[in-house]
């Protein structure tokens, strides 16, 4: 048997006729609506998750009247990934060389939902279009009934959409192809070419028992008969891979022949939804046979018991009974190359527990079945009978990655678990659009040896090159080689990194605010620095004491405002408190068990010029840090001092607040704060990060907290909720080394 282009056979047995009114029309009789399925990401969904998937379209076919044919085409093919740098740099370059020409699987679901006629519904592979022509039967050109199957269609793609799936209707170009040449669906599907490039259609021709299309071979597994089906049926399956004792991660239960599969091919799924009634009781004249003839062969009476089963399930269930089939069809240049991947597809069906069953005469027929509209010539003894719901368990419902970025983010540029190449994901914006989370802190954990370093320097890389302000408090100079590059790179302009050193301290001045507008913010963040200041990390400050602080505070702020002659520094705080509130405090006549402030100036002397860290608080550079978007303190010197440290973390944060009060609101502010929890086990750092991870998303900004050990969080009473609560975005690293621990 030859199909040849050239010579016009071709046109004889195809079994399209046109595409009107947004539909193809066979030249049976049959109209079929065409869509593209949009699904979810593959590893996205969960037990439930895919429960509801499968309810879904179990919910959907139920809409649709007798005669009906859903055919489901999951189309994986080969391509080239091409990424082009979005932002010059080197980093930016080289990633772009790196990953440009790399293999990659792409994905398209289409969907074709077919109004068939009695008469055609059921056709064995001799009635097939590619061997016989017939004539249009006249309930085809019943308009009433088009018209109600228009209307179940629209209620059955109303269905897939309230259930989460993308679904759009194709357009009459993305079909039967453009005027300026370019590949519609069909003429994709007859010439195997779904990569948009060298579109020209190939012979279709067969020798021997294969099938060819041009130079590709073509080979197909069918799943056609019960007793090619797995045991049991279910949405989910296990993926051994990624699941451990404790801890199961699900893919669908197609996913072996799906995804999982790395080369072309295509995965068809049919469901024939025929008359119902009539098929029971055409079931029930077969048992009445059978039990006649039981005393012929025992084999009889077994079959009797087996209908009778699927009888009263379908009774008891109320179920619609249909006839489903599926198929896998790949192909290849190379006999040998095709040969070897049908050792993978046979053990993929081997994987889930299916019978092995390679197609070998009938492959034109499949593949002519396969064209859009076309389902109808699928042979019938290659159908079996079911039920919907059991028919869709075995329904592909996962996609491969795609981006995820929104109108004002690029994203990160992260990679494709399955094939390694790059995927924009913007893990800022978008969760909050798509409801996913209220807010975009981050929490992100790994312990030693995840690549936790390396992923936060990539991050932070891409967030600077989108424009957003970054400010870094670090412990171990893990992105001293960024700040380094981009320093290079803007000339000095940019990329500031500080770390201590005894020859040179760093030193800051938390009360100077060029503008003598102390907000809210400035006004908390100087409260919990004299409260580390006084207290040591066993001591609780009272609600007296903390109110008298922040009466001080508020009088110098007035008193700085009213003199604007003289400079904001802890040096003038502290004049200020030993000389005008210490007035105030003899006036009122505070008791020193309320208050004891003899007690707190002693303490806070160290940091008043002369002692020990005057340096510290009394700084009278004015570096303009508002301007700068990738600041990074490096504070490995002093992570273990008791005194610098959470000083110090906490100043640093006032570099921060100053850029959520000053810069425009369109501005993204983001602080990364490494191995935090040395600084946040003191309390009154802790109550300041547990405001700032509540107010920080008020000003378009966001705080990302790193630690190796989920313990050093919820250890600390005070900021476990803080932190883990208002932290919707959780980053979880290589948890390999505690995999045994999850439940």
């Amino acid at each position: 048997m030859n199909f040849n282009v050239r010579s016009g056979d071709i046109r004889k047995c195809f079994p399209l006729l046109a595409y009107e009114n947004g539909a193809l029309i066979s030249k049976s009789g049959d109209v079929t609506r065409v869509f593209e399925l949009e699904l979810s990401p593959v590893f996205t969904n969960s037990d439930s998750e895919l429960d509801a998937l499968h309810s879904v379209w179990c919910r959907a076919a139920r809409v649709l009247p007798n005669y009906s044919i859903v055919h489901k085409q999951d189309v994986f093919f080969e391509d080239v990934c091409c990424d082009e740098p979005k932002w010059e740099g080197f980093l930016q370059k080289a990633s772009s060389e790196h990953f440009c020409g790399r293999r990659c699987l792409r994905h398209r679901c289409y969907l074709y939902v077919t109004l068939s006629v009695k008469s055609g519904f059921r056709k064995t592979s001799s009635m097939n279009a590619i061997l016989k022509n017939r004539f249009v039967p006249a309930e085809a050109t019943d308009k009433s009934r088009l018209d109600d199957f228009n209307d179940s269609v629209n209620q059955f793609v109303s269905i897939l959409k309230s259930g989460g799936l993308g679904c759009r209707e194709l357009e009459l170009d993305e079909v039967v192809g453009a005027e300026n040449g370019r590949f519609g669906l069909i003429e994709k599907y007859l010439s195997l070419n779904f990569t948009g490039r060298d579109e020209v259609l190939a012979d279709l021709h067969v020798e021997e028992k294969d099938l060819m299309i041009g130079d590709k071979y073509v080979s197909c597994f069918s799943i056609g008969e019960l007793t090619d089906l797995p045991n049991v049926l279910s949405s989910s399956c296990r993926n051994e891979s990624y699941s451990t004792d404790v801890s199961v991660l699900s893919n669908c239960m197609a996913f072996p022949v799906a995804l999982k599969l790395p080369f072309d091919h295509i995965y068809n799924q049919f469901i024939f939804i025929g008359d119902s009634a009539e098929t029971l009781n055409e079931l029930e004249r077969q048992g009445k046979r059978m039990e006649s003839l039981s005393a012929v062969s025992r084999e009889n009476l077994v079959n009797k018991m087996f209908n009778d089963e699927y009888l009263n399930e379908a009774q008891v269930r109320k179920e619609r009974s249909v006839h489903c089939a599926f198929n896998v069809m790949l192909w290849d240049e190379s006999y040998v190359s095709l040969l070897q991947k049908n050792s993978v597809v046979g053990g993929s069906l081997s994987a889930m527990d299916c019978n092995v069953s390679k197609t070998e005469v009938i492959v034109p027929h499949l593949f002519w079945a396969a064209i859009p509209g076309a389902a109808s010539n699928y042979p019938d003894e290659m159908r079996f009978l079911s039920f919907i719901s059991q028919g869709v368990c075995l329904f592909n419902m996962e996609t491969n990655y795609s981006d995820i970025t929104g109108e004002k983010s690029q994203g990160l540029k992260l990679t494709d678990r399955l094939s390694g190449i790059p995927v924009r994901v913007d893990v800022s914006d978008e969760p909050v659009k798509r409801g996913w989370a209220s807010a975009k802190n981050k929490f992100i954990l790994g312990p030693s040896g995840s690549g936790k370093s390396f992923f936060t320097n990539v991050m932070v890389s891409q967030k600077y090159d989108q424009g957003e302000h970054l400010v870094i408090v670090d412990v171990g100079d893990s992105y001293q080689g960024l700040c380094r590059l981009i320093n290079e790179r803007t000339g000095g302009a940019d990329g500031i990194y500080y770390t201590y050193k005894e020859d040179e301290p760093i030193s800051f001045n938390p009360f100077f605010v060029e503008d003598y507008v102390y907000t809210e913010e400035k006004m908390v963040q100087l409260l919990s620095l004299i409260c580390v200041l006084w207290k040591n990390e066993h001591e609780d400050i009272s609600k007296s004491e903390e109110t008298q602080i922040e009466i001080a505070l508020n009088l110098y702020v007035k008193h700085l405002c009213e003199n604007r002659g003289e400079f904001p520094s802890f040096n003038g705080f502290y004049d200020f408190m030993r000389t005008c509130f210490k007035d105030r405090v003899s006036q009122e006549g505070i008791r020193i068990e309320n208050f004891d402030l003899e007690n707190l100036l002693q303490v806070l002397s160290p940091y008043y010029k002369g002692g020990k860290y005057d340096y510290l608080l009394n700084s009278e550079a004015n570096l303009d840090l508002l301007h700068k978007r990738f600041i990074v303190f490096e504070l490995d010197n002093i992570k273990d001092h008791k005194v610098l440290f959470p000083i110090v973390t906490i100043v640093l944060m006032d570099t921060f607040i100053t850029k959520m009060r000053r810069l425009a609101p369109h501005e993204r502010k983001v602080i990364l704060i490494e191995e935090a929890w040395k600084a946040i086990s003191k309390s009154g750092t802790a109550e300041f990060i547990k405001y700032l991870y509540k107010t920080v998303r008020k000003h378009n900004g966001e705080v990302a907290v790193v630690t190796q050990e989920v313990g050093d969080i919820i250890g600390n009473e005070i900021v476990k909720d803080a932190i883990i609560n208002n932290a919707d975005e959780k980053i979880l690293l290589d948890q390999s080394k505690f995999m045994n621990r999850f439940v």
